[in-house]
């Protein structure tokens, strides 16, 4: 049984679902303790975990957003980048509810604009934003996510050993000429097999790339890609 706070959760082999439902209301009655009816679950294979849909399917769970917390964080967003202006406080709230709805979502998405509100919730006082300032863009981002970001789903029963990835990549400008390379390599232990790839990208990329002092970070980000 997973408890949080005043709330219950449990899973159970689906013939037993019903008598262990029965039987945990049965012995809160007699301890005494009072359940609410209206919030009572009865046992099925999806249902609402602490704001979340959680759906359990024979090989894997899904998470994903409840529809009401869904469409009442669209909303907060769209009021927030049309008024253009949001105070510490705005943003602190903004980002708690953000970074739950991020739990229902595929690995760790959204953690770097996650962290720009944060950023502005330690301002000192309530500040505008341009429609291309990154607090803007952080929104417009999670406009995306809640809707069309793939959900978060959970293995079950698999002793498969994840796939191990490295990549890394080195930059240079010697006499002006810049130049890259990216490495990487791919483990997959199932199968006892390693995999090498390396990769020089053209320097009609690099000169697409907006000019700073260093374009390590461009590569190393187009190598985790």
């Amino acid at each position: 049984i997973l408890s949080y706070v005043d709330d219950f959760h449990s899973t159970a082999p689906q013939g037993l679902a019903v008598q262990g439902y029965e039987c945990f209301l049965e012995v809160n009655n007699i301890i005494g303790f009072y359940t609410k009816l209206a919030k009572n679950l009865e046992p099925a294979q999806s249902g609402k975990l602490l704001g979340l849909i959680l759906s359990i399917m024979d090989d894997h769970v899904e998470l994903d957003l409840d529809p009401n917390r869904k469409d009442a964080l669209l909303t907060e967003i769209h009021n927030t980048l049309q008024e253009g202006i949001m105070s510490p406080a705005q943003a602190s709230s903004l980002a708690g509810k953000l970074n739950f709805a991020s739990s229902a979502m595929f690995g760790k998405s959204g953690r770097s604009y996650l962290r720009v509100l944060y950023n502005w919730h330690y301002n000192t006082r309530t500040q505008a934003f341009k429609p291309h300032h990154q607090v803007a863009r952080a929104l417009q981002w999670f406009q995306w996510a809640i809707t069309e970001c793939p959900r978060r789903t959970i293995a079950l029963g698999q002793a498969r050993k994840p796939f191990i990835l490295y990549t890394d990549a080195e930059f240079g400008d010697q006499e002006g000429a810049p130049n890259g390379q990216i490495g990487g390599v791919l483990h997959i232990p199932d199968q006892k097999k390693t995999e090498y790839v390396s990769w020089r990208p053209p320097t009609e990329l690099l000169s697409k790339l907006k000019q700073r002092k260093t374009q390590i970070h461009a590569l190393e980000t187009l190598g985790a890609l």
